[in-house]
């Protein structure tokens, strides 16, 4: 049904609700382009437009890509630093190859979003939660954060992890580690897109 068809309004919508973010007046002079809706969050440096395409074809993706492009040219040309984030908001579902093409073409310059208009609004919702601020639970006795470490660690290093804190003899030590592991796989993030 038409009615169900998601809505640059609905997207907006939620990404203010939700995800605390509010409208950006960019000057026209710097910054050339223009998307259905471009917000900003509490990080000043997280940007995210809102793009509706009409036709979800190739041609009609690359003008959105160029968009991204020169928006993030025209920040870094006057001084300014931008985390470009792309919702794109599509009639129907891309095909893998379409929407492999568009991520890889926005790779180092923007994280994509494509939201197809028929897709349910809880799919839309868990998709575009990454543009939230994360929050952790609290207790409310003793201010402590809720869950435990196995979950709030899947995916990490066990052994790695393990070594930092059985070679660290305070927690400011395993600070310092955890920090410098950190710079290290930036350092190693960029150099693996620097040579892409």
């Amino acid at each position: 049904m038409e009615s169900q068809r998601r809505s640059v309004s609905e997207i907006v919508g939620f990404l203010r609700s939700r995800c605390a973010l509010r409208d950006l007046k960019l000057d026209r002079q710097l910054f050339k382009v223009e998307f259905d809706a471009i917000l900003i969050g509490s990080d000043p440096l997280t940007v995210v437009a809102v793009e509706r395409k009409t036709v979800a074809s190739e041609r009609s993706l690359r003008q959105s890509i160029r968009k991204a492009q020169s928006f993030v040219w025209s920040a870094y040309t006057n001084n300014k630093l931008a985390l470009l984030n792309l919702v794109v908001l599509v009639p129907d579902k891309l095909s893998p190859e379409l929407l492999h093409s568009v991520e890889k073409e926005l790779s180092g310059t923007a994280r994509v979003f494509v939201i197809a208009e028929t897709m349910p609004i809880d799919e839309v919702e868990k998709r575009l939660s990454l543009l939230a601020n994360p929050h952790f639970a609290q207790s409310s006795a003793q201010g402590a954060i809720t869950g435990d470490l196995e979950t709030m660690l899947v995916g990490c290093d066990a052994e790695a992890l393990e070594g930092l804190t059985k070679g660290s003899s305070s927690a400011e030590e395993l600070t310092t580690k955890l920090l410098d592991a950190l710079q290290t796989l930036v350092a190693e993030v960029d150099r693996a897109i620097d040579e892409a």
